[in-house]
């Protein structure tokens, strides 16, 4: 079970760069373009000098950079709508 992990994040460090500069992911465009895109953040909690879950200090962010996510978003004419309207 440990090996599976390890060839899964192996196989996508090495495919993912490699999509990214043949620029490939163009062809998929005129399929996907426009659909839209989902922003999630996992954990939105005050700013420490460390973090709350060790090794996951990725995916915290504070309340202000969610309020200044959203701010630009909306200066950018993001429509930012539910998940429950978008299905």
């Amino acid at each position: 079970m440990v090996y599976s992990k390890i060839i899964k994040r192996t196989t996508a460090r090495l495919i993912s760069p490699l999509l990214f500069y043949s620029r490939s992911y163009h062809l998929s465009k005129p399929f996907y373009c426009g659909l839209g895109s989902i922003l999630t953040f996992h954990r939105v909690c005050p700013g420490t000098s460390k973090p709350r879950i060790t090794g996951n200090a990725g995916l915290e962010v504070t309340p202000e950079y969610l309020e200044n996510t959203i701010r630009f978003m909306s200066q950018n004419n993001y429509e930012i709508v539910s998940m429950t309207r978008a299905s």
